[in-house]
């Protein structure tokens, strides 16, 4: 009886799966209508980006300072809230500044500290800002101490701002070194200031074999000579931002006056362009310099002749060099 029972229920196991295919098959009939299409494209999000701009020098020196900027792109995200993190490492031997470029903030242009604790900086309110196309967000890294420094950027969205939609990482070189060398050399006056060609300037200003080394001229009062600066960037530096040279010029056994020294002609240049109007009378030397007095991007190799004149007898020594300027507390928006 039980076996009778089993097989009864194996059978009724059979029926019940083969009516449920029945049931289930799409049924047949003609069609008594016209016939709607839908195409479906399924994809992912495009992303965001961040990046570093290539203001940035890559190889810079301790006590130099540069400013940068930064791009996003939202991607799919166009509005989303978001933060920038910074993730530095080392965490010390830098610091780092956010130029405020809302000009609906008081504090409109202003360099302001951007914190970095435990190696982890945060760009943004605390509530975040809506994630837009940004091609110059603003910032400047003063260099402390020498080393290899790795900075990662990454855009953060989410609660607690967890989730990065994208991030790129840069690697800055900085030495203990001078970024930049000079080296000077003489002529008579017009042989090379009046040159107003580059290639003709720099092959009479090779032809004079610069150097380094301390230099001497004899000229009689009220003569002219030319002077040659060669600059160039050294150590591997990338750039120097706000860069200027100056001139220091002191007289032995006696006080200098603005009347003492004065530049008559300048290469490449059809005027002194002020540089006279520059030199004053500081702790008993004549100092004056060239270029804009809020500096310039210095990138690449630069040669300058000025045809110079002592107007009063004496011994006189000129010294030479590059600065960077001291940091703005304002940036140029």
């Amino acid at each position: 009886m039980k076996r009778r029972l089993s097989v009864v229920l194996a059978l009724a196991m059979v029926f019940s799966l083969v009516l449920s295919s029945v049931v289930m098959a799409a049924p047949e009939g003609n069609k008594i209508s016209n016939e709607l299409q839908l195409t479906v494209t399924v994809q992912d999000i495009e992303g965001a980006t961040i990046g570093v701009n290539p203001d940035l020098a890559l190889t810079s020196a301790v006590g130099l300072y540069d400013c940068f900027t930064v791009s996003t792109t939202p991607g799919g995200h166009e509005g989303e809230t978001v933060k920038v993190k910074l993730q530095a490492t080392p965490a010390t031997g830098f610091k780092l500044e956010y130029v405020e470029q809302d000009p609906n903030n008081d504090k409109y242009g202003q360099y302001l500290p951007l914190p970095v604790e435990n190696g982890v900086a945060w760009f943004g309110p605390s509530t975040g800002f809506p994630l837009t196309t940004v091609t110059d967000s603003m910032f400047r890294v003063t260099w402390n101490e020498d080393g290899t420094y790795t900075f990662k950027l990454s855009i953060m969205s989410g609660e607690n701002f967890t989730n990065e939609l994208a991030s790129e990482t840069v690697t800055v070189n900085v030495i203990e070194d001078d970024p930049m060398a000079l080296t000077h050399a003489t002529a008579g006056a017009g042989e090379v200031a009046s040159i107003k060609d580059s290639e003709s300037l720099m092959s009479a200003i090779a032809a004079l074999n610069p150097t380094d080394e301390p230099a001497q001229y004899t000229v009689t009062k009220e003569g002219k000579f030319d002077y040659v600066v060669v600059s160039n960037l050294a150590n591997g530096v990338s750039h120097v931002d706000n860069t200027l040279f100056v001139f220091e010029v002191t007289k032995d056994g006696g006080e200098i006056t603005t009347n003492d020294f004065e530049i008559t002609e300048i290469s490449l240049r059809n005027n002194t362009e002020g540089i006279n109007d520059t030199f004053e009378i500081v702790d008993g030397k004549l100092k004056g310099y060239w270029g804009p007095a809020g500096g310039f991007l210095f990138a690449d190799k630069a040669a300058t002749a000025f045809t110079v004149k002592f107007n009063a007898e004496g011994t006189y020594t000129v010294n030479t060099y590059a600065i960077q300027v001291a940091p703005a507390a304002q940036a140029d928006l």
